[in-house]
């Protein structure tokens, strides 16, 4: 188990941590990040493909729970497209509800 310091700024980013385990804090990577870079192939828009980059950092997180056995987690990105020269930001919002039977219900959005 961890815990995630939910008031984080964005000057606590962790350093890039590659699949590879290089640069990682703890070999294991299992630290939470609040930082992922990515490059991945993907399509242009003139057509083709070409290996991209992004940047991806949590910029905020909170939780709340035990609203009527309901959890909500909410974490805002920052996504740099670096090839584009692109920033994005968004949210993302979890809720999970505890129905009968132990049953949990959860939505992504």
């Amino acid at each position: 188990n961890y815990m995630m310091d939910t008031n984080a700024s964005s000057n606590d980013l962790s350093t890039k941590c590659l699949v590879t385990g290089e640069g990682c804090i703890a070999p294991n990577m299992r630290p939470p990040a609040t930082r992922v870079a990515l490059d991945f192939n993907g399509p242009t828009r003139r057509g083709g493909r070409v290996t991209q980059s992004t940047d991806v950092t949590i910029l905020d997180s909170s939780v709340q729970g035990n609203v009527a056995d309901t959890y909500y987690a909410a974490k805002t990105f920052s996504q740099y497209n670096v090839n584009q020269d692109l920033q994005l930001f968004y949210r993302e919002v979890t809720s999970l509800r505890r129905k009968e039977n132990d049953v949990i219900d959860g939505k992504i959005r």
